[in-house]
């Protein structure tokens, strides 16, 4: 995992911070408001540093049963490693498991 985060905080920074501004365009203001920015950032990261794979090939929205045991299993991963704060790891959660990316087919708008 050393030299994915080597990777990940080195060479591609851009798309952590694309990331970062996705997930804040869709999140829900007070529920950012609880956390510092920094946190955030720091969760996607380490989300992305214990993803297994690359890639995520979603057959469909929401995710099936395997994937978001999967998804669960990062997020456990990534609150144990104990880089990213709770909150942060909480927020990513929600949004990805609870919410299951009904943003993406304009269902529910998240925006307060």
């Amino acid at each position: 995992m050393e030299k994915k985060a080597y990777i990940l905080y080195n060479y591609m920074q851009g798309e952590l911070e694309n990331l970062y501004r996705l997930f804040v365009d869709i999140a829900d203001r007070r529920q950012l408001a609880s956390i510092y920015p920094g946190e955030l950032k720091d969760a996607i990261g380490e989300f992305l540093v214990h993803c297994p794979v690359y890639l995520f090939y979603a057959s469909q929205l929401p995710f099936q049963e395997a994937e978001v045991a999967a998804i669960e299993e990062i997020l456990n991963n990534t609150s144990k490693n104990g880089k990213a704060s709770y909150a942060a790891i909480s927020l990513l959660k929600k949004y990805l498991l609870e919410k299951r990316f009904n943003f993406l087919s304009n269902d529910i708008e998240f925006r307060s």
